[in-house]
């Protein structure tokens, strides 16, 4: 059962490839002598050091922002966005959210599950979420999304604006396709989803960048939940498109409500 936290608001892939190698001897010498790592000679019982070895974790040195509303509130330095615009709202099970009773929805149980984790955001009609981005030349960003319902009108989901026209934009079609498009140019036309389940989305923008001709970028992928993705649905190369400003989503209509959790964004490469 979920709950809607009172978190309404006007403002406010790829497997990682570590670095494994590790020298013998912490100095980087091959260790030829039998020395053990601790920089004994072994004493002829060819014994090493007992010592663990670091844990070596995801390569995070071109993460941007993870945006995944575990803090409890939509905007957040560190899991939320920057700001939110309308009726967007903060889905979770009361236990969690630690919230009295009032602040509770009085129909959470009509209401969806979380994607993950203890909150995801909800957008019932016309609200949408923004971060803000660094100055980056090159944009990756997935996202978890589920569209609760059939619709009956196209509807904006999801945005990169540029610092100057075109933005790339993901509009939610009648027949339950997405279109991707940068300015007045369709990228291409996903295939159907599902009503009430969970997808990821993968959008890449490069900027257009030095001798002045349109040699910017744009792909948009689609995939289950839980696989990788594979060939983009839009693509197009050698466009006109400035560096990356915003990364907006939610819902630019009345279609349908709209569930979003882990948002993540890169500057290298599709998480």
């Amino acid at each position: 059962m979920a709950a809607l936290v009172a978190c309404n608001a006007l403002t406010g892939v790829g497997d990682l490839d570590p670095s494994l190698g590790l020298d013998a001897n912490p100095d980087g010498s091959a260790g030829g002598d039998g020395a053990s790592a601790d920089g004994a000679n072994g004493g002829g019982d060819g014994s090493s050091s007992d010592a663990p070895l670091a844990d070596v974790g995801p390569d995070t040195r071109s993460l941007v922002k993870a945006i995944t509303f575990e803090d409890g509130v939509l905007v957040h330095p560190v899991t939320g966005v920057t700001t939110t615009l309308g009726d967007a709202s903060l889905l979770g099970a009361v236990a969690d959210a630690g919230a009295d009773a009032a602040d509770a929805d009085p129909d959470a149980a009509t209401l969806p599950d979380v994607i993950t984790g203890k909150y995801s955001m909800y957008v019932a009609s016309t609200a949408v979420a923004t971060q803000t981005l660094p100055l980056v030349d090159e944009v990756f960003v997935t996202a978890r999304f589920r569209v609760e319902q059939a619709v009956s009108t196209q509807t904006g989901i999801f945005r990169i604006t540029s610092a100057t026209a075109p933005n790339l934009d993901i509009v939610l079609q009648t027949s339950m396709s997405l279109t991707a498009a940068v300015g007045g140019t369709t990228l291409g036309t996903s295939a159907v989803i599902q009503p009430g389940k969970v997808y990821r989305l993968g959008v890449h923008v490069l900027r257009t960048m030095g001798n002045g001709n349109p040699n910017g970028a744009a792909e948009v992928y689609l995939a289950n939940d839980g696989a990788a993705f594979a060939s983009a649905f839009g693509a197009q190369t050698k466009i006109a498109i400035e560096r990356s400003t915003n990364v907006t989503f939610g819902v630019l209509g009345t279609a349908s409500p709209v569930t979003f959790d882990d948002i993540t964004i890169d500057s290298a490469f599709l998480r």
